[in-house]
């Protein structure tokens, strides 16, 4: 999937997170965990195309950029905002000294030499401010269980020294642009997008340079709906009143020492941080304050940025109660440790982490779910001691086109039929109806042989058809759903053509969906195992009361509940003409779409500890 980045979403970016804009002249951002669509055209336009792409601190996986508000250009140049592995390696043999890889924030740079010294040197842009860096001594991520630095750490933004986005680059922890400068030894001579980076802003009278750093997903997210109302979000860099009274409750707390500046620096940052970690625990902190730490701190009434209110089923607005005010620390949320390596995919963080309610100090694991073709290792976790009992697993998301949609009929593998009826006994639409698929406990393989995973399966654990529950993916939505078709015994991950648009993923039975290569990160699920209205396998639940019931199930069973932002799901689809349909009657264990071409997983998931888009994972902090 693609996203396309513009002025009006960079201003949106900036709103946001209390970033001031300058008026004139030429603004840098980076992007990390995703590249241009086209890395080689550097020239500015008023919109560029991008798309996620893995941190594997191998190769260039990120985008540094080039923004100029007042005439609403900008351009796109490949590059990294991480560290290169190799140095990442001999920076830990020493405590961690000699890499870092800096927060998400807002930042400034100056014209000047990188290493000016050495006949490497080149012209470049020079950190000249304190900043928080994360230094890594105990494995080859970066997470909050790190050790956080505050000082110059003299990372500046220079050449990477790299031929590509499939190549390697140089930095241990500057930023880095694709490309070779002129050096000062001469052996070298300018080329690539650094070329064309630096001469663009070498020829501007400007010598300091703001710089937006940001997730990848982050603006994937916001490029959904630039206006859509979200909360405000504090970081290094942000400025204003709201700061100001922040700063305030910090220093109440005696975690700042400073009179409050309205100005979000390093030890503004470092007090956040060590809040959140000893309120949260290191696998909940991110660095970032939004309305859920708001709330931790005590601050109401949190503001908003965007004028466009979430929208519910009915077509109405809905409210944006962020629940602030109340003070209250999860039980168990400084001491919970996911199992293995899986970490909560950083969109859902929001509604999925301790802070936000999610009784995560009551979770048993579910090992025996890492058999499932498709689900995120480590990710399955059962909730039986939760105001309302509940399952939580991360999978792939392929589409089932089954029921009355035309659709199915263009699927191979569609069928005219789903396990669950609606009310009157007939199939499910994928089209206009929200449900997901509940893997059979067993079935015949071909030869003849009963197949199935060896430990405890999903309806083992007490998923049934009707059984309600909610997905979410990056696009940040709540969508409601129901378990209303069986799907193969050793599969997870399947839903409707409706699921998938709410999930803002492509729809299309035969060449959308999310697949298990893809992943992770994949969709997160939350089930209430006996939530049925269902047991002759009719439900009376429309779409709407699905929305309805599975919500406020989901509030029930935070322990903090806050308000959900609910979609407007989509409706139907364009008709498309009916195919004819092989004859023969359908079998117990459901044929699967013919596979598409993925990449092929990697070792390492996309788990990063930091707010970047990297697939190193370990311990339990956020993705």
């Amino acid at each position: 999937m693609s996203f396309e980045l513009t002025h009006d979403l960079l201003a949106a970016i900036c709103r946001r997170n209390l970033f001031p804009v300058p008026e004139t002249g030429m603004v840098f951002f980076g992007l990390r965990g995703c590249l241009p669509m086209d890395p080689e055209d550097v020239s500015f336009s008023l919109s560029r195309s991008l798309r996620p792409a893995e941190v594997n601190y191998l190769n260039p996986r990120c985008t540094l950029g080039q923004w100029m508000p007042q005439n609403r250009m900008l351009a796109l140049f490949p590059g990294s905002t991480c560290p290169s592995l190799r140095l990442v390696e001999v920076a830990r043999t020493r405590g961690g000294e000699g890499s870092n890889q800096l927060l998400t924030g807002y930042y400034t740079f100056v014209k000047g030499m990188h290493h000016a010294g050495s006949r490497s040197g080149h012209q470049a842009f020079r950190q000249e401010e304190e900043r928080v860096v994360l230094r890594n001594a105990d494995d080859l991520d970066f997470d909050f269980h790190d050790v956080l630095s505050k000082g110059v750490q003299f990372d500046n933004l220079h050449c990477g020294f790299s031929a590509g986005v499939n190549s390697g680059y140089s930095s241990a922890g500057c930023q880095v642009v694709v490309g070779f400068p002129t050096t000062n030894d001469r052996s070298r001579t300018e080329s690539g997008p650094w070329a064309a980076f630096r001469q663009t802003a070498y020829k501007l009278e400007q010598s300091s340079f703001r710089y937006i750093l940001l997730n990848g997903t982050e603006a994937e997210a916001m490029a959904q709906d630039i206006n859509l109302a979200r909360p405000v979000t504090i970081r290094f860099g942000s400025q204003g009143e709201l700061v100001r009274e922040v700063q305030k409750v910090l220093f109440d707390l005696g975690l700042i020492t400073f009179v409050p500046d309205a100005s979000c620096g390093p030890q503004t940052q470092m007090a956040i941080i060590r809040f959140q970690i000893n309120r949260m625990g290191a696998e909940n902190a991110n660095g970032i304050l939004g309305g859920n730490t708001a709330a931790q701190l005590g601050l109401s009434d949190w503001p908003t940025e965007g004028k466009n209110k979430p929208i519910g089923l009915n077509g109405k607005p809905l409210v944006l109660d962020l629940g602030v005010g109340r003070g209250v620390q999860p039980k168990g949320a400084d001491t919970f440790r996911f199992r293995g390596d899986y970490k909560l995919p950083s969109y859902a963080i929001e509604h999925f982490n301790a802070e936000a309610g999610v009784p995560w100090d009551g979770a048993d694991p579910v090992p025996d779910w890492n058999q499932y073709s498709g689900c995120v290792r480590d990710s399955g976790y059962a909730f039986p001691h939760a105001p309302v009992p509940a399952f939580f697993y991360e999978a792939k998301f392929a589409i089932d086109a089954d029921g009355i949609a035309p659709e199915a009929g263009d699927d191979p593998s569609g069928q005219g039929n789903t396990t669950l009826h609606d009310a009157n006994n007939k199939p499910l639409d994928s089209r206009t109806y929200p449900f997901i698929v509940l893997p059979l406990n067993q079935q015949k393989a071909r030869d003849g042989r009963v197949v199935r995973i060896s430990g405890r399966t999903v309806a083992e654990m007490g998923g049934q058809l009707g059984d309600l529950g909610v997905a979410l993916f990056k696009n940040g939505q709540i969508v409601p759903v129901i378990y209303g078709d069986r799907g193969p015994a050793l599969k997870l991950g399947e839903g409707s053509m409706m699921v998938a648009r709410a999930l803002g993923i492509n729809d299309d039975p035969v060449r959308g969906g999310i697949d298990e290569g893809e992943i992770p990160p994949g969709i997160v699920h939350l089930v209430f195992p006996g939530s049925t209205d269902a047991p002759n396998k009719i439900t009376q639940r429309t779409a709407a009361d699905v929305a309805r019931d599975a919500l406020a199930l989901f509030e029930k069973f935070r322990t903090v509940p806050l308000p959900v932002p609910v979609p407007k799901l989509p409706g139907k689809a364009p008709m498309k003409p009916r195919r004819k349909k092989p004859q023969g009657r359908k079998v117990a264990g459901k044929k699967t779409r013919p596979k598409r071409s993925v990449r092929p997983r990697k070792k390492s998931g996309d788990r990063t500890s930091t707010p970047g888009r990297s697939r190193k994972r370990s311990s339990a902090t956020p993705r």
